[in-house]
């Protein structure tokens, strides 16, 4: 490849590594990297870390929001309070069905082209 010296960042979420920024540099003499350089793509690569797991907090979340299968005293199977168009994007799904006890709903979204537009 013709790497003089190269760099990388760990990105980490939940104690696992998610993935790496990866700095490298051509030519004919390496790049030595400044210490504050260095500490700014830790601060960077722990900023984004962060981030990751506060999106992933957030998902959940909102899966947890969409579905409510606690029974109540009209339903006492449970239920879903969510729109068929939110639980299908929660899984970038664009058909489900949706089986409780003995009843089975199917929902598709209706332009199967979302995902392209």
């Amino acid at each position: 490849m013709g790497v003089r010296s190269s760099m990388s960042v760990s990105i980490t979420a939940f104690g696992d590594l998610w993935g790496l920024l990866a700095l490298h540099t051509y030519g004919r003499y390496g790049h030595r990297v400044s210490f504050p350089v260095r500490q700014l793509c830790k601060l960077l690569g722990e900023s984004i870390s962060r981030n990751i797991e506060r999106i992933s907090y957030a998902r959940r979340l909102q899966a947890r929001k969409l579905i409510n299968t606690e029974a109540s005293d009209a339903n006492p199977s449970g239920y879903i309070v969510a729109k068929a168009e939110d639980l299908l994007d929660l899984f970038h799904a664009d058909f489900g069905i949706l089986s409780i006890g003995d009843e089975a709903k199917v929902r598709r979204i209706h332009n199967l082209h979302r995902h392209f537009s």
